[in-house]
């Protein structure tokens, strides 16, 4: 731990990985072609799931170097808030198949949780 600017500067650092694995994600599911899989994943392609859970790929980089990089009340928080987003996903998404809902109404579980 450091007094400069990045408090922990190798910690805040190596959260970029997980901003590039998110846009990674946007970029592969931009690429996939539904057509040539089956529409049952809703992983595949541009579909609301998919991009949600890219999306909080990406939020998990920031909210993490904003705690390590600062140590402050607010930075601790938006962590938190960025690993809940990013856990949620595949734990309400398991649970949605059992309740087969649709994407809407996971998306809506997803963002009243969230909140």
């Amino acid at each position: 731990m450091s007094g400069g600017l990045l408090r922990e500067p190798v910690n805040t650092l190596g959260n970029l990985g997980f901003v590039a694995a998110g846009l990674w994600m946007f970029w592969r599911l931009g690429r996939d072609v539904e057509l040539d899989r089956p529409r049952t994943n809703r992983f595949i392609g541009t579909t609301p799931i998919a991009l949600v859970y890219a999306s909080a790929s990406v939020f998990l980089g920031p909210g993490s170097m904003v705690m390590h990089g600062s140590h402050t009340r607010f930075g601790a928080w938006i962590d938190n808030v960025s690993m809940v987003a990013y856990i949620l996903i595949p734990w309400l998404f398991n649970l949605s198949m059992l309740g087969r809902w649709d994407s809407r109404t996971f998306l809506s579980t997803y963002y009243v949780l969230l909140v």
